[in-house]
């Protein structure tokens, strides 16, 4: 578990409710028990009535005589480690080899809740059992004073600092311990800070009382409490998380390589045999043989056993020294002796821990990579699923045409499946609507690598028992995968729509024939009405001739609104039962296609009409329906003008990848912000109410179906610089290099 994360700092929250509530504990810490002691945990049970029912509690939510009981173990710990460095002091010294007691107090001030009044109290209490612990010993009052004085500063630094730069470990507000080089790193860096920073403290205080420490009494000083504190506090910081992953119920996690028994008691045996030669023969000089022992433990074992290893034959080092055994009992003056000892140790630890920290990073990271790699492989077996149950026949092929993958109904549609059916996009022949095969390199498999992406077409498909199929067929260019490689591919999906077309089509037929059909009786309905007003106006005085007259010309109004209602009926037919016919086609120019519709509109509604077209790239659409397109939305712009105002429209254009984003824009009445996707709605007309601007409704409807049928969207929006509306929909651009016409 790497300490890299940031977790929530902790939140020491009350423990009671008035009334019937819950009593709640240690709410999201992250901070686990002090080592040996039962953890916090979150709890809920029922509360009486009253509050005063509940149990006393401390702070951090605890119980107070467990919390009390807690503050006895670590106190007595800590006076017990206290007397035990005194009674390390080598003849002739001044402090004992390592400082257990340094680290001791660190964690209880690390376990403390993160309030000032708990870490005041935590901060006393050590004072008061250091300060009793050197009397006992009977430690002079001007060395005794600046000791209590460092380990309280530096337990305060150090906590602090530690929280501050390794957010994500227990008592940070996080549950794990240092398995991460990065936060190992950091962590030593705070102690370091700490330990030297209360050192200056401690020996200023001590030269101040009478004191006179020299340069290797001063940094022996420094060493054994950082010595001490790295020891101590470590092998307990992963002892703490261990527990705490025993009160929450977990497992630590599984090393990728993890030694067995066997390699246990052989470790222990040459470790043995290793500090035994060591410590006791003064020949050969072999402390160098201890720091591989080391590295064979972070290797092999757990971070927790690496550094219990090492602490333990740590232990032995100091009480071999202290008995004047080993390689440091040499160097002559104890204090110097003492500093060597303190440093072959830090050494020793800090690589175990470098090495164990990387071992654990890289678990970690493979860890990472083995659950992402199940994701991962559930995922394709999921998108194999739905990609089989799909009705759509997806086909994904290379850049040489040669099939990788086909869906079942690939396989059941048009065969392709590498060694069951087709292996190549030229193996189905594929047919135009309206005639003629299509050749390999305009296949949408091929097309789409040159051009990007492809509108949705209607393409045949001959089977082989005959039978003629019109597959609805789409395209996009993928960039490459496992089983592309590096190169590129396709992904084209047929969709079998020969069902619906051909209802479509019948609709179609439908359509034009019941348009024909009402056409004529209508148009010589209208000629009648014409004839009967013209008779009536040979005697304009008489009243009742009058009134005939009215009643005639609205006659002739409603048969005027039910033949364009037909025209609408059909060409909304068209456009969603037509077949594509797909060409370069030019909308800007005095050649284009917008200026043609212009002259049209012109001559239609009988008035001028400002319009302005800016560059437009040739687009790959179906003329007929484009021009449909045009017209309405252009119409519209000239018919929805405020009465008395020229009409004025502008068209411009952007491209966005493959297509090209068209704007047209007017300056009229605009359309209410609440209409503005309505209006695409059939039949459905924003300005119903106002009897100045007719229509059936279907003109922005058909411009929906023609733009969708082209793989597109549009949308209705207000100008941005005043009143007005802009129509927003895109089209395929045309290939480069093809040439294009206008209709």
């Amino acid at each position: 578990m790497a300490a890299t994360g940031r977790l929530p700092p902790e939140r020491w929250v009350p423990t009671s409710q008035g009334g019937a509530g819950v009593v709640v504990q240690q709410e999201g810490t992250g901070h686990g028990p002090a080592p040996g002691a039962a953890g916090a945990v979150v709890t809920a049970e029922p509360v009486g009535a009253s509050t005063a029912e509940a149990p006393a509690t401390t702070d951090d939510g605890a119980p107070l005589p467990r919390r009390l009981l807690v503050g006895v173990a670590w106190a007595t710990s800590f006076g017990l480690l206290v007397l035990v460095n005194r009674a390390s002091v080598p003849e002739g010294g001044t402090f004992g080899l390592v400082v257990a007691a340094a680290g001791v107090a660190f964690l209880w001030l690390l376990s403390s809740p993160p309030t000032v009044p708990a870490m005041s109290a935590c901060l006393g209490v050590v004072m008061l059992v250091q300060a009793c612990a050197l009397a006992v010993a009977e430690t002079p009052t001007t060395l005794a004073v600046p000791l209590v004085v460092t380990t309280t500063t530096q337990s305060l630094a150090c906590v602090l600092l530690v929280r501050r730069w390794v957010p994500g470990v227990l008592g940070t507000g996080g549950v794990g311990s240092l398995h991460a080089p990065a936060a190992l790193v950091r962590g030593i860096c705070a102690v370091v800070l700490g330990t030297g920073a209360a050192a200056l403290l401690g020996l200023g205080l001590a030269v101040a009382l009478g004191e006179r420490p020299g340069a290797v009494e001063s940094l022996v000083w420094w060493g054994r409490n950082l010595t001490g504190l790295v020891l101590v506090g470590i092998l307990g910081h992963l002892v703490w998380e261990r527990l705490d992953q025993r009160r929450r119920g977990e497992r630590p996690p599984a090393a990728v390589v993890r030694a067995g028994p066997v390699e246990a008691v052989a470790l222990v045996t040459v470790s043995v045999v290793a500090y035994t030669l060591a410590f006791t023969q003064q020949t050969v000089p072999m402390a160098w043989v201890l720091i591989s022992l080391g590295v064979w433990a972070a290797t092999r074992f757990s971070t927790l056993a690496a550094v219990t290893h090492t602490t333990v034959l740590g232990m032995v080092a100091i009480a071999l020294t202290r008995a004047g055994d080993g390689p440091f009992s040499n160097v002559g003056d104890a204090d110097l002796a003492a500093l060597v000892t303190e440093m072959f140790l830090l050494l020793l630890l800090l690589t175990v821990l470098a090495v164990a920290t990387g071992r654990d990073r890289r678990d970690a990271l493979t860890a990472d990579l083995d659950h992402l790699h199940a994701q991962t492989t559930a995922r394709a077996e999921l998108l194999d699923t739905m990609t089989e149950s799909m009705a759509e026949a997806l086909v994904v092929s290379d850049a040489d045409g040669a099939v990788v993958r086909s869906n079942a109904a690939a396989r059941t549609l048009v065969g392709h499946a590498p060694r069951l059916g087709a292996q190549h996009t030229a193996e189905v022949a594929l047919h135009h609507l309206s005639g003629g095969v299509v050749a390999d390199g305009d296949h949408p498999a091929r097309r789409v690598l040159a051009e990007g992406r492809l509108a949705a077409q209607d393409l045949a498909l001959e089977r082989p028992d005959g039978e003629q199929r019109i597959l609805a067929v789409t395209a996009a260019s993928l960039s490459g995968g496992q089983e592309l490689g590096e190169r590129r591919g396709s992904l084209v999906v047929y969709r079998d729509v020969t069902e619906h077309r051909r209802a479509v089509q019948r609709l179609a037929e439908f359509a034009g024939v019941a348009a024909h059909d009402l056409r004529n009786p209508l148009t010589a309905l209208r000629g009648w009405l014409d004839l009967a007003l013209t008779m009536l106006e040979e005697d304009p005085d008489d009243a009742a001739v009058t009134r005939a007259a009215v009643a005639l010309q609205r006659a002739r109004s409603s048969t005027d609104r039910l033949r364009d209602l037909v025209s609408d009926l059909l060409d909304q037919a068209t456009a969603e039962g037509g077949e594509l016919n797909l060409q370069p086609l030019v909308l800007d120019g005095q050649d284009g296609l917008l200026r043609a519709v212009a002259l049209d509109l012109e001559d239609d509604l009988e008035q001028d009409l400002d319009l302005r077209v800016g560059d437009l790239p040739p687009v790959l659409a179906d003329p007929e329906l484009i021009r449909q397109l045009l017209v309405n939305l252009v119409g519209n712009a000239v018919k929805y003008v405020t009465p008395g105002e020229r009409a004025r429209v502008e068209v411009h254009g952007s491209r966005r990848g493959d297509r090209l984003e068209v704007v047209v824009a007017d300056h009229g009445i605009g359309v209410p912000e609440a209409e503005r996707d309505r209006i695409f709605e059939r039949f459905h007309r924003a300005h119903a109410g106002d009897d100045r601007y007719g229509g059936s409704g279907l003109g922005l409807s058909i411009c929906r179906t023609i733009v969708t049928r082209h793989g597109g969207a549009i949308a209705c929006r207000a100008r941005p610089d005043g009143p007005g509306t802009e129509f927003v929909f895109d089209l395929p651009l045309a290939p480069d290099g093809s040439p294009a016409r206008s209709r």
